[in-house]
């Protein structure tokens, strides 16, 4: 059985037993955004990264994704969507940038706006893993498609049937970056074609 649009955590806590389940994880690896920022800032880039208790991504895990690449992190924990714009406004002033990933309790329909406007006021760009938050604001995202997650599921249906190993669970390969180019320009930034960006990423990944 092939799991898909489940996230890590998720399909762990399932315990599924190998080699009859397998998954395509919804979200993309941490070592990615890192390779992005790598891209798009320079050289001792400070991030910001805010979080709940259900945050996807534990802290610990982000901060040494980023040591990998000689980025710095600030970080700031957030236990009630009423400390939101109070913690912000601690981190935003120490950081070049603010890396939002899913987090139902700091980052909902509730929140996104006012996180967005107050980064925008800061001249901080985000960085997110939602198409939908850089069209609403954000700077720049990094996320998979539903259309290159379906055709990585039909690779990998395509193996199974042929009598192939059944490959581990794994993030996604296909992915798309997305830029919201006025407001990145608005904030004094300017940044390569997504499709360049995306590229740059594929080789550095590669090595």
């Amino acid at each position: 059985m092939i799991h898909a649009l489940i996230s890590a955590r998720s399909y762990q806590t399932q315990h599924p037993q190998p080699p009859l389940h397998t998954a395509l994880f919804i979200e993309q690896p941490l070592s990615r955004f890192m390779v992005l920022i790598a891209t798009v800032f320079p050289p001792q880039t400070t991030i910001g990264y805010a979080y709940s208790d259900s945050a996807l991504f534990p802290v610990s895990a982000v901060v040494a994704a980023a040591q990998k690449r000689g980025i710095s992190v600030q970080t700031t924990v957030v236990s009630e969507e009423s400390e939101i714009t109070k913690r912000l406004a601690t981190l935003l002033p120490t950081v070049d940038l603010l890396l939002l990933l899913p987090d139902n309790r700091l980052l909902n329909r509730h929140t996104a706006r006012g996180i967005i406007l107050q980064a925008y006021q800061q001249k901080i760009p985000l960085l997110t893993y939602s198409e939908s938050l850089v069209k609403a604001g954000g700077g720049l995202a990094l996320f998979s498609t539903v259309e290159e997650q379906g055709e990585e599921v039909a690779e990998m249906v395509a193996t199974i049937s042929a009598g192939g190993v059944v490959p581990p669970p794994s993030y996604p390969r296909k992915f798309s970056v997305a830029v919201n180019y006025q407001l990145v320009k608005n904030i004094g930034l300017e940044l390569d074609e997504e499709e360049k960006l995306k590229w740059a990423v594929m080789q550095e990944e590669s090595r």
